[in-house]
């Protein structure tokens, strides 16, 4: 299992991009740390944290399978949340534009299952967006199929 916690708090006044922005992801590639179905420019917070959660089953499923076992495939399942607020201490230097979400009601989470070690080097992960409603959700997709180059043994 591999994972990630981090969080943080702002201290002062600075302009919005220099906020806690979750990297989010449009492509077809599938990102370590950053999160796939998110608009890259939907929230801005000086407070927040993110849990990234990466579980690599070893074939513990697809080795009781004859055929499946030979291929030497692995299971993955994989787990990423954020949640951060605007506190009423930050006071903008520049004003925050209007596609930007500060305020939210649950975090925004993704889960994913999928398979690597495919010819050794791919890994291809089904990723869908459980929570966290935000303004730019109508340019993301609620799921998607994504890719990795990613050596597993």
């Amino acid at each position: 299992m591999r994972y990630m916690v981090n969080g943080g708090y702002l201290f002062g006044d600075v302009p919005y991009d220099l906020l806690d922005q979750p990297a989010g992801s449009m492509s077809l590639g599938y990102s370590k740390y950053g999160y796939n179905l998110l608009h890259h420019a939907s929230f801005a917070h000086n407070l927040y944290t993110n849990i990234h959660l990466d579980f690599n089953g070893g074939g513990v499923i697809l080795n009781r399978i004859p055929l499946v076992k030979e291929l030497k495939l692995r299971e993955m399942v994989s787990l990423k949340s954020h949640y951060g607020k605007l506190t009423g201490s930050y006071h903008p230097v520049f004003g925050l534009p209007g596609y930007y979400t500060t305020e939210m009601g649950k975090p925004c989470t993704e889960i994913g299952f999928g398979l690597t070690n495919i010819f050794r080097v791919l890994r291809v992960e089904y990723v869908r967006q459980l929570g966290g409603d935000y303004t730019n959700m109508g340019f993301a997709d609620k799921n998607g199929v994504f890719f990795r180059a990613e050596m597993s043994f």
